[in-house]
């Protein structure tokens, strides 16, 4: 819905967002619920959280080679990850 406010000749946008009662989104809600519980974030999180014993990499590969280690991790009903990690531990080993 698009209105035209008369005083200052400028369109004006109204949205609407609809989310459950009481339900917490967003930073600010989020970090206001911490305060009240006396919580604290992870030590550098930086939103996506892992367990202290996993790690996380970049993988440079062409679009065509990822997309090939995908479909064979697909295959043998594989998670990504775990299918890289297996890959992982194969090389450390020897």
């Amino acid at each position: 819905m698009v209105e035209v406010d008369a005083q200052t000749c400028t369109n004006v946008r109204r949205v609407y967002a609809y989310t459950r009662r009481g339900a917490d989104v967003g930073k600010r809600s989020r970090r206001r619920n911490r305060e009240r519980l006396g919580t604290s974030p992870p030590a550098g999180s930086s939103g996506r959280s892992l367990p202290a014993d996993q790690q996380m990499a970049r993988v440079n590969i062409t679009a065509d080679d990822w997309l090939a280690f995908r479909t064979e991790a697909l295959r043998q009903r594989r998670s990504v990850a775990d299918y890289l990690g297996e890959l992982v531990r194969r090389e450390l080993q020897g």
